[in-house]
């Protein structure tokens, strides 16, 4: 909510305005609660461990995965476009130069159009293939 009342032209623009993200999600009080949230849960995940004699450990060597074994050749089209990082460049990198593009050179703001795109194009490189879940 708060992004889109960030947003020029809103549902309720007539009644409230335009209220800015530094007036909501950025205000102190929502800052110092992250903060908090920063030091209180891995505070809390440490308490939660159980004692060591009650630990159970896994042999390491059963965690290794045989890439021999996995290793499939593609040979369908479909294949080889799910698993190439490159189709996942040609689309992420123009999304993020776009961003660069809008937040440098034309001095655009952020609004929920903008986060969205944000994460879909990062989302898109990170995860390096499609295939990649």
């Amino acid at each position: 909510m708060p992004l889109t009342i960030a947003t020029d032209g809103h549902f309720t623009a007539d009644q409230i305005g335009v209220i800015g993200t530094g007036s909501t999600i950025f205000a102190f009080f929502n800052l110092a609660i992250v903060a908090c949230m920063f030091i209180a849960i891995p505070l809390v995940n440490r308490l939660m461990l159980p004692d060591e004699k009650d630990s159970v450990y896994i042999d390491p060597k059963r965690l290794t995965d045989d890439t021999d074994e996995l290793r499939v050749r593609m040979t369908r089209p479909a294949e080889r476009l799910e698993n190439s990082v490159t189709l996942a460049w040609l689309v992420g990198i123009p999304g993020l130069l776009f961003l660069l593009d809008h937040f440098i050179l034309r001095g655009g703001g952020l609004n929920l159009n903008v986060v969205n795109f944000l994460f879909l194009f990062l989302a898109i490189v990170l995860h390096r293939t499609p295939a990649a879940c």
